[in-house]
């Protein structure tokens, strides 16, 4: 038996104002001598830290998992997502990604197929929510967030609690 939460990033946990936060990170690696592939903590924008704190808060009440279904997946191995997800103070690393479908229709039903392929493939899930700030209202169990805001909006842990 199993709680996921489908977890998008930016406007989720990384919010508008931590956006670009990358490429300040980037130049000042690669001034101070920073050569290949930069770290992961690098690579990305920072997540919010308050956001983070009520992901944490989440992550204990319900016990639940967290499943990526970001963007930010296309870019990183599992292991260097868990990796920036403890740097960044998360309490529990993603335990998997959504998988990549190549279609031709709008982003948010495309993350919805994927989330849905992923559920079907996982038939222990007794309760799950996805968090997004795309539209994915086609999802039963699903939480809309405010890019400004992401996990920060008032009440929105509750929204999020009442499923699981």
């Amino acid at each position: 038996l199993m709680k996921v939460i489908f977890l998008d990033i930016d406007g989720v946990i990384c919010l508008s104002r931590e956006w670009g936060s990358r490429s300040r990170k980037i130049k000042r690696w690669e001034l101070e001598g920073g050569e290949g592939k930069p770290p992961v903590n690098i690579r990305f924008d920072d997540f919010n830290g308050i956001a983070v704190n009520v992901l944490n808060d989440i992550i204990l009440t319900s016990g639940a998992d967290i499943v990526i279904s970001s963007d930010w997946r296309l870019y990183a191995t599992l292991s260097e997502m868990k990796d920036l997800f403890h740097q960044f103070g998360v309490i529990k690393g993603p335990i998997d990604f959504t998988p990549e479908l190549q279609t031709t229709t709008k982003h948010a039903n495309i993350r919805v197929d994927e989330i849905n392929l992923w559920l079907s493939n996982h038939p222990d899930v007794t309760n799950w929510v996805a968090i997004d700030d795309m539209d994915l209202s086609d999802l039963d169990n699903f939480v809309k967030t405010r890019e400004r805001e992401g996990l920060k909006q008032c009440n929105i842990s509750s929204k999020i609690l009442k499923f699981f």
